[in-house]
């Protein structure tokens, strides 16, 4: 599912901003260390939570690789997510799963189809809770009407979106993914699914707060909890290449009507896109070994992707 980041250029483009703004980190070295650590484990704890999820989905078929293979999958297309254009990150994973995990390719696009539901849902829900609690903290006079229109928008949105997928007829392609997932996997297992989404939806939560803590913002878990609930949620019904754009900008702007200066509002999404870069590299970098990436090239992978590509086309 989805990580917010963006694109490498990206990232050197924000390096002066935040070098700029150092000075606004009011805490020793010491503590500033252990900030940056806990923030690191926290970005890693999102890393892992998706390879734990296939984990849990293939393992009901009986599918007997270690979950550290799942992991360097997972980490080694997070990466190239990181680092290809437009959205060639998508038929990369779905052939890295089906060479590295023997899994079938009809099946991965199921499972992408439906583990994507259920994130979806969950930030849906954290998003829409959020809401109406931050708007009810900061405009409380207007939130009635205002979040009204704003919950009828993102139904007409998600009505949209499963129009398109397909949900319209009865042999839509939605409901045939959901068939081919529901056939594979005991409904039970949905419920551990769940559970590490919610630890990895968590972790996002922390990971923003620790970093407005190292700002020295006044901003209690809560409040920033509701802010990042909403921008994520944001960044990915943007539908844009890892969030991009979207949730930075929902961020700052939910961040300054909040009170905080736009100089220090800034700071928090760049310096969590840079976190999320580091362990990008190091996690893909590991990834790639374990996997002896020079396997990757065997028979172009150039070509590879673009009949995996034309498929999850097809597919999707």
């Amino acid at each position: 599912m989805p990580y917010i980041g963006g694109s490498w250029c990206g990232v050197c483009d924000y390096m002066p901003v935040l070098a700029d703004n150092l000075d606004m980190v009011q805490i020793s070295w010491a503590g500033g260390f252990l900030l940056v650590v806990a923030v690191l484990l926290m970005v890693l704890l999102h890393f892992i939570a998706e390879p734990m999820r296939w984990w849990v989905y293939i393992s009901a078929g009986k599918n007997d690789l270690s979950l550290t293979r799942y992991i360097s999958v997972f980490n080694l297309s997070a990466l190239l997510s990181y680092t290809m254009p437009f959205k060639m990150g998508l038929p990369a994973r779905i052939w890295l799963v089906s060479k590295f995990l023997h899994v079938d390719t009809k099946l991965i696009i199921a499972l992408i189809t439906a583990d994507g539901l259920l994130y979806y849902s969950m930030w849906g829900l954290a998003g829409v809770v959020s809401g109406y609690g931050y708007l009810d903290s900061v405009l409380p006079n207007a939130r009635g009407d205002l979040y009204l229109w704003l919950s009828l928008g993102a139904a007409l949105i998600c009505i949209i979106i499963a129009w398109r997928l397909g949900i319209r007829n009865p042999h839509g392609r939605l409901k045939i993914q959901i068939r081919r997932v529901r056939e594979f996997i005991p409904w039970r297992r949905v419920v551990v699914i769940m559970l590490i989404i919610a630890v990895d939806f968590v972790s996002q939560l922390a990971r923003h707060w620790l970093i407005a803590k190292g700002l020295s913002l006044e901003l209690g878990f809560i409040d920033m909890s509701r802010i990042t609930s909403i921008a994520i949620f944001a960044g990915m019904l943007s539908f844009l290449p890892l969030g991009l754009g979207a949730y930075d900008a929902t961020m700052v702007a939910l961040l300054v009507a909040n009170g905080i200066p736009l100089k220090q509002a800034i700071v928090i999404p760049l310096a969590n896109r840079i976190f999320s870069y580091m362990v990008a590299v190091i996690a893909g970098g590991v990834g790639a070994y374990h996997l002896k990436v020079r396997r990757l090239f065997e028979g172009g992978i150039s070509s590879t992707l673009q009949s995996i590509a034309g498929k999850a086309g097809k597919e999707l």
